[in-house]
């Protein structure tokens, strides 16, 4: 019995039945040309499998075909041959389909009131009122950058953390909130700040059996750094489409807040 033939996406490709042959070429019109190899004409034997159609496969997907990881699978949970099967036809439309029992989280806002403050000229030029939120206080704003810095910006260096101090903290305090990209940083900057305090000293999530869970910190349905990560997501359009080192940072950092906010 041969090799079991592995299933994927895409047209398979064939390996070369023999080593291409290549045909010498000399230049009569120079007495002193060397003889140059080129392949020779041969017909592709894979021109036909390039009309096929091309199906996408993520890394994750192509790790799930594995056969050592779906005996596994089948091992730990033996029900889970009728999603394997439907893995194997669908794709990654399956495992997209997995996330859709996935709750969505609930709009969770923060208080905020128009800032009456005074404004630096380039504020002024960008428009649109500027709000805060009494909830962030300077003491609260130091605490939740000092805890996201010394937390998540050791583990994955974003941030330069004097730059943001003084830069972007300093004017969201003095000027408030707007849909700029200081905004958008320090209201990610915040959220991971407070999942970082409040996934290590809040409470449990939840007890069993009168032993309490180790994630600690909110609730299932409201995890910490929620409200926050939501004020940050309500501004991300307005600088969606721009180009700079900020947005970088801006998208990697939401990237770090869906990660356990999802239960990813």
């Amino acid at each position: 019995m041969g090799p079991s033939i592995p299933v994927g996406f895409g047209p398979p490709q064939p390996p070369p039945s023999s080593q291409p042959s290549f045909t010498a070429e000399i230049d009569d019109t120079n007495p002193y040309s060397t003889p140059s190899l080129r392949p020779s004409q041969q017909p592709n034997s894979s021109t036909s499998l390039r009309n096929q159609p091309y199906r996408h496969a993520t890394a994750g997907h192509k790790i799930l075909l594995w056969p050592a990881i779906q005996n596994l699978i089948l091992q730990a949970v033996p029900s889970n041959i009728g999603d394997l099967k439907d893995l194997d036809q669908n794709g990654s439309a399956f495992i997209m389909r997995m996330r859709r029992g996935t709750p969505n989280l609930p709009l969770d806002e923060l208080q905020d009131k128009a800032h009456v403050g005074m404004q630096s000229q380039a504020t002024r030029a960008t428009g649109g009122a500027r709000t805060i939120f009494p909830y962030l206080s300077r003491e609260v704003m130091h605490r939740l950058a000092t805890s996201y810095f010394d937390t998540f910006n050791f583990m994955y260096p974003f941030m330069d953390r004097q730059n943001f101090i003084s830069d972007t903290l300093a004017r969201v305090y003095t000027e408030g909130f707007d849909g700029d990209t200081d905004s958008v940083l320090a209201l990610l900057v915040f959220a991971l700040g407070e999942l970082a305090i409040e996934g290590s000293r809040g409470n449990p999530v939840e007890s069993y059996n009168g032993r309490q869970s180790g994630i600690r910190g909110g609730t299932l349905s409201r995890p910490p750094g929620l409200a926050l990560f939501n004020e940050a997501r309500k501004r991300m359009g307005y600088v969606l489409t721009d180009c700079e080192l900020e947005h970088v940072q801006m998208y990697s950092l939401a990237a770090c807040v869906i990660h356990p906010l999802l239960g990813c």
